[in-house]
Order: C-alpha cells, then sequence, then structure tokens
C-alpha cells in the first residue's frame, strides 16, 4: 500500500496489521480525538500503549504485513544475521514475550530455510541453562520462524566494546558456563560452529547463554554439508574459527578453540590473532602461535596461560579434547575457585574436582598450511553473525522481508 496521506487512510493501514484488537482501537477513537497530523496519530496509539515505535515507524511507510505472524505480534527487532532476523515479540492472548528468529527467505531460497531448520533441530534437541531454549516453530504463509526464549541482557561483545575487557575471574567464569553449555550439547551429539563473543549472552541474573545454533550441526549427520552445497566458502567468525574449520573437518575440539580465543578476547581486550581481512586472520590461525597470557600480562597465572595455549593448538589433537576437560583445567581461576552458581554441570562432569590434579604439558603442534585452506580462505568467506541492532530492518510490500 502507498504511504497514508489522511488519517483515515493511517487507521485503515492500522487495522489492516491486525496488531490492534478491533474493540480496543475503536474504544480509543472514540474517547481520543485524532489529530491531523500522521506523526501524532500515531504518538497516541503508542502513548496508549496499543503500538510500539517500530511498529507506528512501519505503518506510516504504508506497511503492514509482517507485524503479525501467527499468534505473535512483532514489538522490535533486536538483532540480525545472515540468515534471520531476531525480533522481540509478544503473544496477543497469552501476552508472553519471546524472541522471534524470522527466516529471510528471499537471501538464500530453499538452502537457507534448510539450514533455518536444521538449528531448530539443533536447540530441540538441548535443555540446558547455558543455551537459549526454543519453544516451537511457526509458519505464516511463505514466513519461517523459531519462537524462542528472550534473553534480557547484554552480549559479551558488548561488553568488550563498553570495558575494552573482562577482570580475568569473570571471564573465565563466563569460558565456563559456556563450556558447560557446550558439553551438554556435546553430549546430544552437537557441534556449535561459530561460538564467539557476539553469541554469548550474558543475562540480567549473570548466567551466560549460548545463542545462535544456525551453523550448529549433527556429528553424526552423513548428508552433504550445507556449507558446501550453498557456496558461502567458509562459515564461522574470522576472529575465533578454529585451523580446521577453514576446510570444512572439525568436531567438539573447533568449539573448545573458539571458546578459548573468545576467552583470550575477553582477557586482553583483543582475539588471539587479530589481522585487518578475513584470509589474513583465517592465515594467522593455520600459521602463526599465540603469545602466552603471561607474557602479555604478568598478573595472569602461568597455568591459566598454559591451558589458554594447548586449547589454542593448531592440531586437536594436542588440544583438550572435551569441554569437561576444559571445566576441570579452567576451574581454578574462575570465581570462587569453581564453576559459577549460573552454570549446571552436564551429568558426566558431577565429579570433576575444582583443582586441577597437575600440570599438563603444553605441546604446540605446527600445521602445514593445506592448499584447500588457503583456497577456502582466498577464494570467499561466508560469514554469519548476529549482533545487536537497534536499526530498523526494511521489509517489502505484499511479504515478509524479515
Amino acid at each position: 500500500m502507498p504511504a497514508p496521506s489522511t488519517t483515515e487512510s493511517l487507521i485503515e493501514i492500522v487495522r489492516k496489521s491486525g496488531l490492534i484488537k478491533r474493540e480496543a482501537l475503536d474504544a480509543h477513537l472514540e474517547t481520543t480525538p485524532l489529530p491531523a497530523d500522521l506523526g501524532r496519530t500515531l504518538e497516541s496509539l503508542v502513548e496508549a500503549g496499543l503500538l510500539t515505535s517500530f511498529q507506528s515507524r512501519f505503518l506510516l511507510q504504508g506497511k503492514h504485513k509482517g507485524l503479525v505472524l501467527g499468534p505473535y505480534k512483532v514489538l522490535r527487532p533486536v538483532a540480525k544475521g545472515g540468515m534471520g532476523l531476531v525480533y522481540l515479540a509478544e503473544h496477543m492472548e497469552l501476552r508472553r514475550r519471546v524472541a522471534l528468529k524470522v527466516c529471510m527467505t528471499d537471501r538464500g531460497g530453499k538452502g537457507i530455510v534448510e539450514r533455518f531448520q536444521r538449528e531448530a533441530r539443533a536447540l530441540a534437541a538441548v535443555d540446558h541453562p547455558n543455551i537459549v531454549r526454543v519453544h516451537d516453530t511457526g509458519r505464516d504463509g511463505n514466513t519461517h520462524f523459531l519462537i524462542m526464549e528472550y534473553v534480557e541482557g547484554k552480549s559479551l561483545e558488548q561488553l568488550l566494546r563498553m570495558r575494552g575487557r573482562i577482570p580475568m575471574r569473570q571471564a573465565v567464569g563466563y569460558a565456563l558456563q559456556t563450556a558447560c553449555g557446550l558439553e551438554h550439547a556435546h553430549e546430544r551429539g552437537l557441534i556449535h560452529r561459530d561460538i564467539k563473543p557476539a553469541n554469548l549472552i550474558l543475562d540480567n541474573h549473570g548466567t551466560i547463554k549460548i545463542l545462535d545454533m544456525g551453523l550448529a550441526r549433527f556429528f553424526t549427520d552423513v548428508e552433504d554439508d550445507l556449507t558446501a552445497r550453498l557456496g558461502n566458502g567458509v562459515l564461522g567468525s574470522p576472529d575465533y574459527i578454529s585451523p580446521e574449520q577453514a576446510i570444512n573437518q572439525l568436531d567438539i575440539r573447533s568449539d573448545i578453540y573458539s571458546l578459548v580465543a573468545t576467552l583470550h578476547a575477553l582477557i586482553c581486550g583483543e582475539p588471539p590473532f587479530p589481522g585487518k581481512t578475513a584470509p589474513q586472520k583465517l592465515l594467522y590461525h593455520q600459521l602463526r602461535n599465540p603469545t602466552p597470557l603471561d607474557k602479555m600480562d604478568p598478573k595472569i597465572p602461568p597455568g591459566l596461560a598454559m591451558a589458554v595455549t594447548r586449547m589454542l593448538a593448531k592440531n586437536p589433537k594436542d588440544r583438550f579434547q572435551t569441554p569437561g576437560e576444559v571445566i576441570e583445567a579452567l576451574s581454578p581461576y574462575g570465581p570462587d575457585e569453581g564453576i559459577p552458581a549460573g552454570a549446571v554441570k552436564p551429568s558426566s562432569l558431577l565429579g570433576v574436582r575444582s583443582r586441577p590434579r597437575s600440570r599438563r604439558r603444553v605441546v604446540l603442534a605446527t600445521a602445514a598450511v593445506l592448499g584447500a585452506a588457503l583456497a577456502a580462505c582466498l577464494g570467499g568467506w561466508g560469514v554469519y553473525a548476529i549482533a545487536s541492532s537497534n536499526g530498523t530492518p526494511s521489509h517489502g510490500e505484499g511479504r515478509s522481508s524479515h
């Protein structure tokens, strides 16, 4: 529809959107004189709690489709990613607030829907306090969406931008909680494949939540990998990707690498191999050895520095092999010498001691740079990122383009 030019045409667009029940809108119109100014008319609806500012801006453009998906009304955007936008939404009857991740089918057709459905399966397979929970899936016409737990808080990426770096024990505590969630996912056969500060949310109660299972895969999958079939090159985030992920040969040890790269960024204010371009960063992950943390900051305990160096080994065999081993190695350096209260140990870790048994010897393996890795590095880079967004996403008239 064209942008409204009169108050009457604006009210007609509001009705068509389905955001306000007819009885509630009629009652408001009977008691509130409508100003001639269209913006002021919408402001009155916002002040009455019938619309949000985001909805009013959307409607003022003459757009009304896509603001109601199934029983949910979209309140505002909260994040964006390579294959989906995430909105704060509210159930129109139950008034329960959720996060709706809406699949942008116009960016990948059938393939993007297939990856989106895989994320739904991945989330349905896990149930852990340190992983964002999925409530259900939905479809409204050609629009697919996930109904997820809405987490109020800030991503670790946002905290880094605000503070520059995180105190050591606090940062280790965040890593421990993440490792607990990863161990739970690993027990259910899942690899996340995109652990990074932007995908870790610290909620208002101090609990870390792992977001964005869009790249997750079951390590028992025998089907062709969607990364190759979609022709998107390497999927992941260049600052935190493991060396083997460049050639798409990975398992839970790749998540361990990304987790400790994240921990490095939290403690030092930058990832272990900062570079100017994605190919350069990927090359550094392949060839460079990290500077030990205690060399960068003498206040860092040598044991923690050794653990971080080991987890950044080029060869996965030289790292800790499970998140459980990571928890055991990092626990002495976290809050209160143990796993934070916000984390829940998976069943396989109930016997883990809070102090390490002995200092492990660090072995750094120098990996050959495989031609396939360089080809993937230089030939293309598909980055899937969820980041905080206060902007207004574009919507196409006559279809949902979330």
